[in-house]
């Protein structure tokens, strides 16, 4: 058994869904047992309003020497079995992994986004899917300014990028890789990170503790994400227009850089039965999933895993989605929900309104989804996976 697990994480300035997984990825390995190390850096320690620092931090994010040092000590003061890197953008820099290397501890790579091919980690131009990197050296988003809308803060990934490719680093120095979907798993191989060291390990979703309860007497549907371009939420309020149901609901849990624009399309339509309800805890988004029929993500963007979906399958709730992307992968079709072409409308309108007529269909593909979560989902299920990945090196 694998005694002292060693975590690192770069957290963003702005807490989001990577950082709480690698928080439940530290407490569930500890109440297995484990002596585990968080070791983190926060962007927070940058200055954004001095030119200096963030010319130097820029420097850094290609190759941090300081950092580099830094992680020697960590290593020889923590003696880590293993250690487990999730982001490692800005402050660490990949030259953490030669100094994890040299040192003959086993590395693992968790990777949540597309940071290794595309300057902005989403695969993402225009509220559209871009590609034009993959494969190839992501010049290009350079020319499109594709982090932060800036040249400079660009040009810091984009040397990042490729020197460490002409240094082979993820060749060289990381002995395994975790991505959270098959469809992460490909596009990150179209990219060039080595197939043969790419593992799928699925996030997880805690058992939930709310009191199950049957799904509602009528429809109503729910969206949980930001309110942004890339989650297509300017199309599902189209779709809803287009539905012509007053009596169904569809609640929106959320908020983004899209509220003002949704609230006007909801008061120039008057879509009265749509509910705005905003950021939630995560105890409000269960009893939420609990009172409604399915949950409705019509992503634009490619998700590298879709943990609505999970969260919903938690609570035996099926799920329309995207048919790209990590999040379709899990929904078998007519099974555990629907997949959709994120740009056919009419198709969504359709199949909402089939759902919508057919409730008691959709309570049992709910079952069936609940079933779905427990084979593949839990802590449990989870935990298993990992050792046996971390099996491989020790």
């Amino acid at each position: 058994m694998l005694h002292k697990i060693l975590l690192l994480h770069n957290e963003y300035h702005y807490r989001g869904g990577e950082t709480s997984y690698v928080y439940a990825q530290k407490n569930l390995l500890l109440s297995r047992g484990h002596e585990v190390v968080l070791l983190e850096k926060h962007n927070d320690q940058i200055n954004q309003k001095s030119l200096k620092d963030l010319w130097y931090s820029g420097i850094n994010s290609v190759w941090s020497v300081p950092a580099q040092a830094e992680m020697r000590s960590h290593i020889k003061n923590i003696l880590p079995q293993i250690v487990h890197i999730h982001n490692f953008f800005p402050l660490w820099s990949p030259a953490i992994h030669q100094a994890i290397k040299q040192q003959g501890i086993p590395t693992v790579q968790h990777i949540h986004n597309y940071r290794l091919g595309c300057l902005n980690a989403l695969l993402l131009r225009n509220s559209q899917v871009c590609e034009l990197c993959i494969g190839k050296n992501p010049w290009r988003g350079l020319v499109y300014r594709c982090y932060r809308n800036s040249l400079p803060a660009s040009l810091a990934v984009w040397l990042m990028l490729t020197f460490n490719r002409w240094r082979k680093t993820w060749q060289r120095d990381v002995d395994l890789f975790i991505v959270p979907s098959r469809f992460t798993l490909h596009k990150l191989v179209e990219i060039g990170l080595p197939a043969d060291k790419m593992r799928v390990l699925p996030n997880f979703v805690p058992v939930p503790q709310i009191q199950h309860s049957p799904p509602p007497n009528e429809p109503v549907f729910l969206f949980v994400g930001r309110l942004s371009a890339e989650k297509g939420i300017m199309n599902l309020l189209e779709i809803w227009h287009r539905l012509h149901e007053s009596s169904w609901q569809l609640k929106l849990v959320g908020d983004g850089e899209l509220l003002t624009a949704v609230q006007a399309y909801i008061a120039e339509h008057q879509l009265d039965n749509i509910k705005l309800l905003g950021r939630q805890t995560w105890q409000t988004v269960q009893e939420e999933i609990t009172k409604s029929s399915a949950i409705i993500l019509p992503s634009i963007c490619y998700e590298t895993f879709g943990l609505a979906v999970a969260e919903a399958f938690a609570l035996g709730r099926p799920a329309l989605v995207s048919n790209h992307g990590a999040l379709a992968e899990p929904v078998q079709e007519g099974e555990t929900g629907f997949c959709l072409p994120y740009h056919q409308l009419d198709q969504w309108v359709e199949q909402i309104r089939w759902c919508g007529n057919n409730l008691c269909k959709l309570a049992e593909m709910g079952s069936r989804a609940k079933n779905f979560y427990m084979q593949n989902f839990t802590p449990e299920a989870h935990y298993s996976q990992l050792m046996r990945i971390y099996g491989e090196l020790t």
